[in-house]
């Protein structure tokens, strides 16, 4: 007889699956290539392909980096979407007619990783692309339209890069971004090289 432990276990694994709408199979095909894309990028460090150095990165940064701080209305299951489209859309009224960011973010921002005013400091391939497409549209100190995603509507306004900010979080978080970035350009130029065709067996697959 099978140990109950396992049993409950292997149950429990099989219901969190169901809720995220994977399979198995699914799920050790992403993890594959999320350990994948780990060992690879581990090695593009060691072996230099990345210039690690910290004027590189802080060079890239100022180059690269943009800073926004956005209010966000997220769509729950049983809300009104129409209604949260109205909302994002007083909520920037409010901001084009000079209301202070911050107290705005703290009454209707539902964004709970965004505590500070700092908001986030990101270069492409960070976030969703219709939040990118209208952030990088942006001059400093400018408002995006309503912005839609799958998950809500955003409000996005371009800030100023910090030099304080950049220095305070170069070590412990800035620095990994730049790295990764670097990466996603190194392995998406390799990716536009390559071309790939699956034959009979690769068609046949089903994920």
């Amino acid at each position: 007889m099978s140990d109950p432990r396992i049993l409950r276990i292997h149950s429990a694994y099989e219901a969190k699956l169901k809720s995220l709408y994977m399979t198995d199979h699914l799920y050790r095909f992403i993890y594959g290539v999320d350990i994948c894309e780990t060992l690879l990028f581990n090695s593009y460090c060691n072996l230099t392909i990345i210039d690690d150095s910290d004027q590189a990165a802080i060079d890239y940064i100022y180059k690269n980096f943009i800073r926004t701080v956005h209010i966000y209305i997220q769509n729950d299951p049983k809300d009104d979407v129409e209604s949260n489209r109205a909302t994002a859309e007083a909520v920037r009224v409010k901001l084009l007619n000079g209301e202070d960011i911050n107290a705005l973010v703290a009454k209707y921002s539902e964004d709970k990783y965004m505590t500070t005013s700092d908001g986030y400091y990101f270069t492409h391939g960070r976030y969703s692309k219709a939040y990118e497409d209208a952030a990088f549209a942006l001059e400093v100190g400018q408002v995006s339209p309503v912005v839609e995603t799958y998950s809500g509507f955003y409000v996005i306004k371009r800030m100023e890069l910090d030099a304080n900010y950049i220095g305070t979080h170069f070590a412990k978080e800035l620095k990994q971004q730049y790295l990764l970035a670097v990466f996603d350009e190194i392995v998406n130029k390799r990716k536009a090289e390559l071309s790939f065709t699956p034959n009979e067996y690769g068609e046949s697959l089903d994920l």
